[in-house]
């Protein structure tokens, strides 16, 4: 792909399939126009995509499938979102979740305890399920209201790269208003393998969450992890964004090995 300005320098990305740097796309129901039209844009650089909360219970099934073809056809490895796996999970529904997710184009599935209160046995055994319909699988750490503490948060991300693919981590419990939880931030990357982690940004629709503060986040995990940090909920008007902060051309210089600072521009204050 021939790319405009290629003369101007900026980190270099790997190709898509990545197996790091991975940005996944958070997906509210769009229109199948505008996302025929975003993935002709920005298609080469989203590697998954989340149909983010329940959206997809809402939505006709012949235009669910039509979606999420398109993101197959990409090679966009796309999920239903993990409130709605504990929903069918509560329900008694989970082995139909399963086969009606797969049968309409889902190749990825999230397994989460945000809301639920699951045992270390229920999540393995959940995860398990999915990965034998076929599923990559996606375990979610974290709570969305309350705040778990650190040994409890590491414990459940080694539980989880024990069984699935993935494992993405809460936003709310990283960055929860803006403050970052350095410290247990840097034990987590000390002892995990990056290329499996997907850190989840805030999502502006969360209260105490705002633009300004995913974006704050941004800058900081692509500061600390560099450009091949995996990040997640990233929307669709903000991925050419996200693809600037990641090489370190998205206006901020404190970003050491980004575009801005090898080019000679101080660091950032």
């Amino acid at each position: 792909m021939t790319m405009a300005f290629s003369q101007i320098d900026v980190p270099t990305r790997s190709d898509k399939p990545r197996k790091d740097g991975i940005t996944s796309l958070i997906d509210w129901g769009m229109p199948l126009g505008a996302q025929k039209d975003m993935l002709a844009s920005t298609g080469h650089l989203i590697d998954m995509a989340k149909v983010g909360g329940c959206v997809a219970r809402f939505m006709p099934r012949d235009l669910l499938c039509e979606k999420l073809a398109a993101y197959n056809e990409l090679g966009i490895s796309a999920s239903p979102g993990g409130v709605f796996f504990e929903l069918a999970f509560k329900q008694g529904n989970y082995e139909y979740f399963l086969e009606e997710a797969r049968d309409v184009g889902f190749t990825s599935f999230e397994v989460s305890d945000t809301l639920l209160d699951l045992t270390p046995a229920e999540k393995i055994e959940a995860i398990k399920a999915a990965s034998a319909a076929g599923f990559k699988t996606i375990s979610e750490v974290g709570k969305k209201s309350d705040e778990m503490d650190d040994s409890s948060i590491l414990a459940d991300i080694e539980l989880s790269l024990n069984y699935a693919d993935f494992v993405i981590l809460e936003a709310n419990e990283f960055f929860e208003n803006g403050n970052i939880r350095e410290a247990l931030i840097d034990t987590v990357s000390d002892r995990y393998d990056q290329s499996r982690l997907l850190w989840e940004l805030p999502v502006s629709v969360l209260p105490g969450s705002s633009r300004a503060i995913k974006e704050k986040v941004s800058h900081w995990l692509v500061s600390r992890f560099g450009t091949r940090v995996n990040l997640a909920n990233v929307e669709a008007e903000e991925i050419y964004f996200s693809e600037g902060v990641r090489s370190g051309a998205g206006g901020d210089t404190s970003f050491e090995l980004g575009a801005y600072r090898l080019a000679g521009f101080p660091a950032s204050p």
